[in-house]
């Protein structure tokens, strides 16, 4: 409960710092470059998820670890991509696109992948009402927001970006901890086979978003993490 409050908050207060550094322009610009949406989409409903289906036979993995992996492959768009891009130096108009692009496909196409293709978890119930939700409440809104307020006065936009940034900063390092504090002992606990099995899925995300990203150093960051992002919280 907590992680999630400290989850959607942080998400809220990062598309606001987001919208009162960029404009409406920069983030249409990414939308208009259909090579990076199309690469995008090539990897993360066609790459990743195969990869994965293949990961869980050939290891002969556990129930458990093959349906997170089988679930984390069908879901992009983690809203916490763009802090990741920037924090790696990506090109953040690049990674607000191109999350917000899977967030809103992963609505219909996560079910769907999940329901044809993954025998293993055809009983498995994806409720896309908190996608819809995140999407809206937590993305959107506080974007159209700040987008509002750096068009009514440019000004009031710049001095409110650093507080709500370093709110933003707090609120990531927050959770890294919580997350870190509450998940420890699954660490040691899921054995060197799901262990080995997540770690061959996290590079498969890393090098194929790092490979078709495009030939820009800044976009290939920013497709490389919104790629290597998953949003299981939201399923």
């Amino acid at each position: 409960m907590l992680v999630t409050f400290l989850l959607q908050l942080f998400i809220t207060t990062l598309m606001l710092s987001v919208s009162f550094k960029l404009t409406v322009e920069d983030i249409l610009r990414t939308f208009r470059k259909s090579d990076l949406i199309v690469r995008s989409l090539l990897i993360n409903f066609l790459i990743v998820p195969i990869a994965a289906l293949l990961l869980t036979q050939g290891l002969a993995l556990p129930k458990t670890t093959a349906v997170t992996l089988l679930l984390a492959s069908a879901a992009p768009g983690a809203p916490f991509a763009p802090k990741l891009a920037v924090i790696a130096g990506g090109d953040l108009a690049s990674a607000i696109g191109l999350t917000f692009t899977l967030s809103i496909l992963a609505v219909g196409i996560t079910p769907l992948m999940v329901h044809l293709s993954y025998a293993g978890v055809e009983d498995t119930l994806i409720n896309t009402l908190p996608i819809i939700w995140s999407l809206v409440f937590f993305q959107l809104l506080p974007l159209l927001t700040g987008f509002a307020i750096r068009h009514k006065s440019v000004r009031l936009a710049k001095r409110l970006l650093s507080p709500v940034k370093m709110l933003s900063d707090i609120l990531f390092v927050a959770l890294l901890v919580l997350v870190l504090c509450q998940n420890f002992d699954i660490l040691f606990s899921i054995g060197w086979l799901s262990f080995t099995a997540m770690v061959l899925f996290t590079v498969v995300t890393l090098v194929s978003g790092w490979g078709l990203g495009g030939s820009q150093t800044r976009t290939r960051k920013s497709v490389t993490l919104t790629t290597a992002s998953r949003n299981l919280e939201d399923i």
